[in-house]
């Protein structure tokens, strides 16, 4: 591992002597992308997918950061017993760390290979507080790996991996075992991506 960061360090110094002014096919892009994931669920109850959609702006040749928003349901548990799904907007930002450029000096490339930030959350609209969990805005984070591939010159398809905190508990106040854990968990997302930008450098191929 050491080996390697010592490289990607090595790399990117030798592409920034090379040119600072240089743009990259990250340097002024637009990326839109629309993704599906399971969120981890209770114990015993439904797995409901979680939809989300995330605009990102290429800022310099590696980083590109933007927003995010989603939608999901969960389940919960009144306090008389029983129990239903609740919807769950998400929302948060993101942020990405793009490899490629560092070796591939093309004006425009089909795959994306990049390290993933994002923080953000949901807010769970249970009728009241006293339904477990409770009504109210849960915070969520996460870091990884993403990969695209535009099968077309500006459509194709992406997925990402993350280790982060994903569950709708912040705190746990009754047994571990009946319901999920709130600690660390990952998350696998994938979906349509969809790239553009009025860069010269991008229309000329």
């Amino acid at each position: 591992m050491r080996a390697i960061i010592i490289i990607l360090l090595f790399l990117f110094s030798l592409c920034d002597n090379e040119a600072n002014s240089q743009n990259s096919f990250i340097n002024g892009r637009n990326n839109i992308k629309v993704g599906v994931s399971y969120y981890p669920p209770l114990q015993n109850s439904n797995n409901y997918l979680n939809w989300r959609a995330e605009l990102n702006h290429g800022f310099t040749r590696f980083l590109e950061a933007g927003a995010y928003l989603g939608y999901s349901k969960f389940y919960a548990y009144p306090p008389g017993g029983g129990g239903g799904s609740a919807p769950t907007p998400f929302y948060g930002i993101t942020a990405n760390f793009h490899l490629l450029p560092l070796i591939v000096k093309q004006r425009d490339f089909r795959f994306d290979f990049y390290l993933s930030g994002k923080f953000g959350g949901n807010y769970y609209f249970t009728p009241d507080k006293d339904w477990t969990p409770a009504r109210g805005h849960r915070t969520e984070y996460g870091l990884g790996l993403g990969l695209s591939f535009y099968v077309f010159k500006k459509l194709g398809f992406f997925t990402e991996y993350t280790i982060g905190h994903f569950s709708y508990f912040d705190n746990l106040s009754f047994s571990a075992t009946d319901y999920y854990d709130s600690g660390i968990q990952t998350n696998f997302r994938f979906g349509l991506t969809y790239k553009y930008s009025r860069m010269s450098h991008l229309k000329q191929e």
